[in-house]
């Protein structure tokens, strides 16, 4: 019941309907914001854990028990008029959005906070025990790369954090020192959530933006459980629990969720590089990718990798081509890779799906999405047939969900998708 409780303060709104859709998005659907902000400081009206004063519990237990079952000041939304697409519902949740005034928190009070780490993790509501044998069997590694923001970055580790998970952030090397101390002191909190052991000044183009991926799945290697790896931005907030997640992963069973494409328009970024060594087909696709333990295991460690590396830098965008290559050219034989066999399958948008014409070598793709596209997206996760027939969901769109519903799950974006064979 406990667990079930937990799960259920993801969900972004009150009527029951279900929340998640995909795995992250990059930004939350507006009408999360709040119901999900459990970040003011101590002084804020939006402090949320309330402790009894006529209880001869410890201060500490009641914190306990106020991280596991926390307390939400959540805003009254029509949730039914909402995922229906009611266009007066969705003028209503705009203007309380414009209404609703979030507490700012400085760097410095997690700084702060984070000196008595016991009373940090449990007062931010961490989870602080598996909630499940199935998660607590399928540990998870994340990457999370950050250069402002504190307080969102804390949001999006809590709603993600889980005792047996990993999580590497890495913070830019432009981020002024009172960022840099605040994610260190939380980081200190836990044991298995660390900041990289140097930092990139990354700039949006070049190898620098691959550079701390790169850096986090070396030094997450080390950790021996973990089954997948999902890399994060630090502006990004999940739509699925992490329970979701692991039946997601285990789903794959070994696959990996790294879109490609090839197209020749694609070819200018490549041609100052030279020819791509072990007659490999550059591909272009996200930066954001699911990738099996075993993927991570050939990219480190393979030297037909670390050759393919060496030709990526010098490219342009290399953060677009490096993990999508290996995933997409069959002959290397990477674990988890595609295979090719069935050529021609994609994936739509979540809106602007028009614009994806069939034959597109498309494995995956992502959108931003906003308080509108509720309806498509709880479309996107529900079992009921009904549900495809929301008038918000092309026909097209329909028909690929129904293949994909299983599978349907990413948050920003990302991951579902069963385009083809895979080893």
């Amino acid at each position: 019941m406990a667990a079930e409780a937990v799960r259920a303060l993801h969900r972004p709104c009150t009527g029951g309907v279900p929340g998640a859709l995909l795995m992250f998005l990059p930004t939350p659907v507006a009408v999360t914001a709040d119901a999900v902000d459990l970040m003011a400081p101590e002084t804020s009206a939006r402090m949320t854990f309330r402790l009894s004063a006529h209880t001869d519990k410890s201060t500490e237990e009641q914190l306990k028990e106020s991280s596991i079952i926390p307390q939400r000041d959540v805003t009254k939304v029509n949730c039914s008029g909402l995922t229906a697409g009611s266009k007066v519902t969705l003028q209503e949740v705009k203007q309380l959005m414009r209404n609703v005034k979030r507490p700012s928190i400085p760097d410095s009070y997690f700084t702060t906070a984070a000196k008595d780490c016991k009373v940090f993790r449990l007062k931010r509501g961490y989870i602080l025990k598996p909630m499940t044998s199935e998660e607590e069997n399928f540990p998870i590694a994340f990457s999370i790369l950050m250069f402002k923001d504190v307080s969102q970055v804390e949001r999006l580790l809590r709603a993600i954090y889980r005792p047996q998970n990993y999580y590497c952030i890495h913070v830019d090397k432009k981020a002024s020192t009172n960022i840099s101390s605040a994610i260190h002191s939380i980081s200190n909190c836990f044991n298995n959530v660390f900041v990289t052991s140097r930092s990139v000044d990354v700039k949006w183009g070049t190898f620098t933006v691959l550079e701390p991926e790169l850096i986090c799945l070396q030094e997450l290697w080390k950790y021996r459980k973990w089954k997948y790896f999902i890399n994060v931005a630090g502006q990004e907030f999940p739509l699925k629990t992490n329970y979701d997640m692991v039946r997601i992963l285990k789903a794959y069973n070994g696959a990996n969720d790294i879109m490609g494409t090839s197209k020749r328009y694609l070819e200018g970024r490549w041609k100052n590089a030279g020819k791509p060594p072990h007659n490999i087909r550059p591909v272009k696709g996200s930066v954001h990718v699911v990738a099996s333990r075993g993927f991570v295991d050939y990219l480190l460690h393979n030297q037909t990798s670390r050759d393919l590396l060496e030709w990526v830098k010098k490219t342009s965008i290399p953060d677009e081509t490096y993990f999508n290559t290996l995933n997409h050219n069959p002959h290397l034989g990477v674990p988890g890779s595609y295979k090719g066999l069935r050529p021609g399958i994609h994936e739509a948008r979540v809106s602007g799906e028009e614009n994806v014409k069939e034959g597109d070598d498309l494995q995956r793709e992502m959108g931003v999405t906003g308080d509108a596209d509720a309806g498509t997206l709880l479309a996107l996760g529900k079992d009921n047939e009904e549900i495809l027939d929301h008038p918000r969901i092309p026909r097209r769109q329909r028909r690929r969900t129904r293949q994909l519903r299983l599978h349907s799950a990413s948050t920003d974006h990302r991951r579902a998708r069963r385009g083809g064979a895979y080893r």
